[in-house]
């Protein structure tokens, strides 16, 4: 039986949307076609909505349950998983962390990866994922960029963690040849330290039974796209990468998919007028080969550009790549939440 909060979160989220103006008979009509009723429900007040934030902090007695409520947003009924954001980054007001989960869970957002890239921010999205499990999960790595300042040790201490926190990957890791060598270095010398450290992550990838996040960006040309390819094909079989905040073309994408049996994740970068590209790789990609993320606090996604973004701002990019692929925004959902949960091995429950 469930608890007095558990039903009322589920209470919210069955008719979350019938409460916010113009959406109210679409999200009503979709209620009642699941023979729920809009007058069985109270009024959405202010009172009821600390309910839901006294039911938020419950954790509730199984975890895992937030995300498998549904919720009708903008008239569907499905819940997107942000495969990639930074929720420890100075960026997010650590005090109103409650808050950004909410906003995600009214949008649609049911669940969310947090990346550490640098090991004195892993500790800090753990903290995420215990405070809010079988919501927010995490992965850790060293970002390519910090390559240089990685402790001697840094893989037994994230298998040490492995064993108090279950992490979703290994990353985010990877080439990055668009910033310059960091002082003291030498460009040709810093790029084999990212290659030898990206060795290393895929190394631990494989002993912990996970796959891997892999950042790569180029000031020109396709370099450490092409580096980081032939790393990941020495894995290949043992460890599948995804290539995050992905803005390559299909004839990248297809090399991706074909030698490495790997993934690609799009980024608000898809909505982006100056990005066609971008937006032409979603289109095409197979359907089991795409998910989405934010990269939050980082892209935000038209028509949010500029301004900080937050996991809660997937839905504009799903919006647009669905519509862009002829596909139902709740198909959408479907398939790239199945996607993550492959990938991650989330609990489907």
């Amino acid at each position: 039986m469930e608890t007095d909060d558990r039903a009322l979160l589920r209470r919210f989220y069955l008719l979350g949307s019938c409460l916010k103006g113009s959406h109210r008979q679409q999200a009503g009509a979709h209620a009642q076609s699941r023979t729920i009723h809009a007058r069985q429900f109270v009024r959405f007040t202010s009172a009821w909505q600390g309910k839901i934030r006294h039911a938020l902090r419950l954790r509730f007695s199984k975890p895992g349950n937030i995300h498998r409520l549904p919720l009708p947003c903008q008239g569907f009924y499905a819940m997107i998983i942000d495969t990639h954001c930074h929720l420890a980054s100075a960026q997010f007001d650590q005090s109103r962390r409650e808050a950004y989960v909410e906003h995600a869970l009214r949008e649609g957002i049911g669940r969310m990866i947090t990346l550490g890239a640098r090991p004195d921010d892993w500790e800090a999205n753990a903290a995420w994922a215990r405070q809010f499990p079988g919501v927010v999960f995490c992965a850790l790595g060293i970002h390519p960029d910090d390559a240089h300042d990685a402790p001697e040790g840094w893989a037994d201490r994230l298998s040490r963690m492995a064993q108090d926190i279950p992490l979703a990957a290994i990353g985010e890791t990877g080439l990055d040849y668009f910033h310059g060598a960091p002082r003291g270095w030498e460009a040709e010398s810093f790029r084999r330290l990212q290659q030898d450290l990206l060795e290393q992550h895929f190394d631990l990838a494989a002993r912990l039974g996970l796959n891997i996040v892999l950042h790569t960006r180029d000031r020109k040309g396709s370099g450490s796209f092409e580096d980081a390819l032939a790393i990941a094909r020495n894995h290949a079989g043992r460890v599948r990468p995804v290539f995050h905040c992905f803005i390559g073309d299909t004839a990248q994408a297809a090399r991706i998919f074909d030698e490495l049996d790997g993934m690609v994740s799009f980024t608000g970068v898809a909505t982006f007028k100056n990005a066609p590209v971008v937006a032409e790789t979603a289109r095409w990609c197979p359907e089991d080969r795409i998910m989405l993320e934010t990269d939050s606090p980082y892209l935000s996604p038209e028509p949010l550009r500029g301004r900080m973004n937050e996991p809660a701002h997937l839905i504009h990019t799903a919006r647009f790549i669905a519509a862009s692929r002829g596909m139902e925004l709740e198909e959408l959902a479907r398939v790239t939440t199945r996607n993550a949960e492959t990938f991650y091995n989330l609990d489907k429950g």
